[in-house]
């Protein structure tokens, strides 16, 4: 049992912390890899800019509810203004993209099973 579980433990280490990093290290330089890694260098250099240009025109940095980027004229309610239903604006992604409005309610009310003398 000792021999098992050591070697569950080695197997799980190595896959982990040896294999994992050394099949980075092997792809680095494919075709698909290397694209992605310009891909995405690209983007980062865009949003960096964009950053940099929204701070020069003064521009507060985004509000950030649950993960969601609000639009700058939304306000975060206090206890005292939630006791009553106000209209939401469009919420935003980390991304910029806008959260379906179906998403924003909550989770998917399933539906409910009647009873056999109901039926």
């Amino acid at each position: 049992a000792l021999a098992l579980f050591v070697g569950i433990a080695v197997g799980a280490y190595s896959s982990i912390i040896i294999a994992t990093p050394l099949l980075v290290w092997l792809r680095r330089n494919d075709e698909d890899v290397v694209q992605l890694e310009k891909k995405a260098l690209r983007h980062q250099n865009a949003r960096a800019k964009e950053a940099e240009s929204e701070q020069k025109a003064g521009r507060p940095a985004p509000t950030f509810v649950d993960g969601v980027a609000l639009e700058d004229d939304t306000t975060i309610p206090t206890d005292a203004e939630t006791s009553e239903p106000a209209e939401r604006t469009v919420a935003r992604t980390a991304t910029g993209r806008t959260v379906h409005k179906y998403a924003q309610g909550g989770p998917r009310n399933q539906p409910k099973r009647q009873p056999k003398s109901k039926r």
